[in-house]
């Protein structure tokens, strides 16, 4: 039985939106080769924080600071697709910005 790769990993970026400084959210691309159709396409995380914090007494209190992986699903992501790595990630990056601007003219 022989084994061969449907998508292959090309790209891992992390970016940080520019010009809000209260949006305080990093994504992480990553784009994909599908082998099968010579297409490419992105996957997007968005990178959260928390703090926990004992519920039950403690003398010294220990929190804890975690960074968890969030799949993004609610902004098409799965629409975008290119012939190359950049084109995907060019397309992510200005999907991003008119979210920002969608966030930032709603307050």
């Amino acid at each position: 039985m022989g084994i061969s790769i449907l998508v292959k990993s090309v790209l891992i970026d992390n970016l940080h939106p520019i010009g809000n400084p209260e949006m305080d959210i990093i994504f992480q691309v990553e784009v994909y080769e599908s082998t099968e159709k010579n297409t490419f396409f992105p996957v997007v995380w968005s990178k959260e924080s928390y703090r926990m914090n004992p519920t039950f007494p403690l003398d010294k209190v220990n929190t804890s600071d975690e960074m968890v992986l969030t799949e993004e699903e609610s902004l098409g992501w799965d629409e975008i697709s290119g012939k190359s790595p950049q084109e995907v990630l060019d397309k992510v990056i200005m999907k991003i910005k008119e979210w920002c601007d969608f966030r930032d003219d709603s307050r």
